[in-house]
């Protein structure tokens, strides 16, 4: 174990690292984007509350996300787990994203914090969506590397017994092994059916193997019809992004990752909003950071220029004093409010003005988030401060 540190303590310092950045940046945006966070934190806390899926509670998905997501609840039942788990799957997404595109895996780190205009971010946040992608990648890196074709369909397996529309259609390419190498393709087929079977297995002993078949197959076409949206914006950019990978695909007819790419798009429908077609666009994303060219010494600056530029720009120093002027601006108004007789300038302020940001963190959060949060605003400050003194001593004549 020692000798292992020792020849990979680089390694382990960058996924600690990571592991920080991805659970700070999971728990700041907490109130910001929860999505089905919340609604696939209460199914892992149901199974490991012992109840039935699928009879004592519902759900369109196969088993295997909220399954994986329970693991972590035994040690202590708390929405923080759930990050700090979906922490640990995003630094096994950055370890296979490396051993497949090399060094270039941050500028995919850099593209999934996105907020604007395409909302990436929304695609880490722990749910059955992110575990579908993150096997999607470890497929890529079993095949780039030519492993068994057994394991090649376990994973295509546990695609399935994540989302059953995708791992249906993901398996469509291995189809081309049946008419060309029997053997493969009845090796894939074996490996892909390891993990349903098992599923199957688990709901035929609980009985609700039927409830599954109505909820997760014949209650989709439900689910479709009631659940159709489309944002104009997010539709633009699925159709641009498939008929690139059509392009791709004819300039290139060997390369089979466009394939799987190609496929995985229908997990944007039948809701073609921000969040389900940035899921697909995340695929686009690890097709560029792929087939782009970057010299190899710019690695070592790359993440200290990023630092040093955010620290240095004026537009942070801009935000830090927008951020501390209108936590004064709060201050002021709760300080004035204390002085205004009662009416309806006083009940307006105290109704609609916080007390200050901390009073808004407060007020919406608890617990160890509001904790982070408070941590978080302290830092802010402290930038702010600095930029203030910074000025003065600029400006001062001594």
């Amino acid at each position: 174990m020692i000798s292992f540190i020792r020849n990979n303590y680089k390694s382990i310092i960058k996924f600690v690292i990571l592991f920080f950045f991805f659970l700070l940046f999971l728990v700041v945006n907490y109130n910001i984007y929860q999505g089905d966070s919340v609604a696939n934190y209460g199914f892992s806390y149901a199974l490991l509350r012992g109840e039935v899926p699928y009879l004592d509670f519902n759900m369109v998905i196969p088993l295997f996300s909220p399954f994986l997501y329970s693991l972590g609840l035994h040690l202590f039942n708390d929405i923080l787990m759930f990050y700090i788990e979906q922490s640990i799957l995003l630094c096994a997404l950055v370890y296979f994203l490396e051993k497949i595109v090399g060094k270039k895996y941050i500028l995919f780190i850099l593209g999934i914090c996105m907020f604007y205009p395409i909302s990436l971010c929304t695609t880490i946040f722990p749910g059955y969506n992110f575990i579908v992608f993150l096997l999607l990648i470890i497929l890529f890196y079993l095949l780039k590397n030519k492993k068994n074709d057994i394991l090649v369909g376990f994973i295509l397996g546990l695609i399935f017994c994540t989302k059953q529309t995708i791992g249906l259609v993901l398996f469509i390419p291995s189809l081309y092994y049946l008419f060309s190498k029997k053997d493969r393709f009845f090796k894939r087929l074996i490996g892909y059916l390891i993990p349903i079977v098992i599923t199957f297995i688990y709901l035929a002993i609980t009985g609700s193997f039927m409830k599954f078949i109505d909820l997760c197959f014949l209650g989709l076409f439900n689910f479709g019809s009631n659940n159709k949206s489309i944002s104009m914006f997010y539709f633009i950019l699925l159709f641009v992004g498939v008929i690139y990978l059509v392009y791709r695909i004819v300039k290139n007819r060997n390369d089979y990752e466009l394939y799987y790419l190609l496929l995985y798009s229908v997990i944007s429908l039948p809701i073609v909003d921000f969040y389900h077609v940035s899921l697909f666009l995340i695929g686009i994303l690890y097709l560029i950071c792929r087939d782009i060219s970057i010299r190899d010494n710019i690695y070592k600056y790359l993440v200290v220029m990023i630092v040093f530029v955010v620290i240095y720009s004026k537009r942070l120093q801009t935000y830090m004093f927008g951020f501390g002027m209108i936590d004064i601006l709060f201050r002021i108004l709760n300080i004035i409010e204390n002085y205004i007789p009662s009416g309806v300038v006083k009940d307006f302020v105290d109704s609609y003005i916080p007390s200050s940001i901390p009073g808004v963190i407060s007020k919406y959060t608890s617990g160890t988030i509001e904790m982070v949060l408070c941590f978080i605003y302290a830092i802010l400050m402290a930038i702010f401060l600095y930029y203030v003194v910074k000025i003065f001593i600029k400006r001062k004549k001594f």
